[in-house]
């Protein structure tokens, strides 16, 4: 199965790199040493190109593209592990641009509730949505506590009423549909460039005058990687078209949740252990890969439930 991005997807690849290309691992130190853990230079860079609301409705100030182009922007995003908050506003955008006529609500900061988990980017979100059951909720008065998610990012333990903006189970349906989506998408750049990374460190470390790479312990240990992300890459972006072009999706999105669990876990602890001592020195940057494939990994779900989803 052919799964190479057409032109259009290329542009917006090679478009969303280049913006993300700002932020290099030093950048990204400085950054998290703010208040708020933002790059904000990035994420006015991702708006004026346009790719904020790439997926969005022309009506909602959107570029009228898919969940697959998103994705293309978010899987470019997870290489660079970028400190923004495009995954809060990917969650929460797109089921209100779905179901509601609240075009203002997306030219601000959105961010989405799930069950009682921290909400990403919740203190700095201009609006907060919550799923509850089948019913869309905008917060109207939403109380909020601080907190830090395993990665680093901002969060908060929001509660409070709201106003529904739609109800249905083809809301909860979207919701969890394009959330898992936006998170497999994620997950690829993430696993792609711990691989690579690593890759390079292990041709380029010596030990017994020899590169790593020539042991074979290592070269298994990488070999094996690769099998665990070729298998993520093919089931994220065939559940992705399938949910672009309208098609059943539920079995393909849970496949691909669970590779990006189980497989996705033995990849970053494979990259972790090929570079020994270094590591765990957080300021080499691969220890952001590991952080970032435990917080998409946990979200919405480890590799168990979405095993049971497969099976019930």
């Amino acid at each position: 199965m052919d799964f190479a991005f057409d032109e259009t997807q290329r542009d917006i690849q090679d478009l969303a790199a280049r913006v993300f290309a700002k932020a290099t691992p030093e950048r990204i130190r400085q950054i998290e040493a703010t208040p708020d853990g933002v790059d904000h230079d990035v994420w006015a860079d991702l708006g004026a190109a346009d790719l904020v609301k790439v997926a969005l409705p022309a009506a909602y100030g959107g570029s009228g593209q898919s969940i697959l182009e998103l994705g293309v922007v978010l899987q470019e995003m997870g290489r660079r592990v970028v400190p923004v908050p495009l995954l809060p506003y990917a969650f929460a955008s797109l089921p209100v641009a779905a179901f509601s006529d609240r075009t203002d609500l997306t030219d601000g900061l959105l961010a989405m509730q799930f069950d009682d988990e921290p909400v990403l980017s919740a203190p700095i979100a201009d609006h907060i949505v919550r799923i509850d059951g089948e019913r869309l909720v905008l917060l109207t008065d939403p109380k909020i506590e601080p907190t830090r998610t395993t990665h680093r990012q901002l969060a908060g333990f929001v509660t409070g009423d709201g106003a529904e903006l739609a109800r249905g189970a083809e809301v909860a349906d979207f919701v969890r549909r394009h959330a898992i989506a936006a998170i497999c998408a994620t997950a690829v750049g993430v696993f792609e460039e711990a691989l690579r990374i690593t890759a390079t460190y292990i041709s380029e470390r010596k030990q017994f005058d020899r590169p790593i790479a020539t042991f074979q312990g290592a070269t298994m240990k990488a070999a094996d990687s690769y099998i665990d992300l070729e298998a993520i890459r093919a089931t994220t972006w065939s559940a992705i078209w399938r949910l672009a072009e309208s098609r059943t999706c539920d079995d393909e999105l849970a496949i691909a949740k669970f590779w990006v669990a189980d497989g996705g876990q033995r990849i970053v602890h494979n990259c972790q252990h090929l570079h020994g001592g270094i590591g765990v020195d957080i300021d080499y940057p691969i220890h952001r890969y590991f952080l970032w494939a435990k917080y998409l990994e946990l979200t919405l779900g480890g590799a168990t439930k979405h095993l049971l989803d497969l099976c019930i």
